[in-house]
């Protein structure tokens, strides 16, 4: 049997926009210390795992939906944000 690298185009589709996730209004990341960064918006929760504190981020310019658990060592440059969430 032979395998050829060739696709058929007819199987081709237009692509559908998805309105729930507009990607294209997000902010671009910034880039520190060789590193991408996304600007912290707010913080919405916080839980321990196994002694370490995981805070839920929401992410400037970006739906809750897209929100994540981020470790505070991942947080250095939002201190204010955290502190602000931590006096509640």
């Amino acid at each position: 049997m032979r395998i050829h690298n060739v696709f058929y185009v007819g199987l081709l589709s237009k692509v559908k926009r998805d309105k729930k996730r507009n990607f294209e209004n997000r902010p671009p990341p910034v880039t520190v210390d060789g590193e991408e960064e996304y600007k912290v918006e707010g913080i919405t929760d916080m839980e321990e795992r196994n002694g370490k504190w995981f805070f839920r981020v929401k992410w400037k310019g970006y739906g809750s939906e897209e929100n994540t658990w981020e470790p505070r060592e991942n947080l250095k440059n939002a201190k204010k944000i955290l502190e602000k969430f931590e006096k509640k």
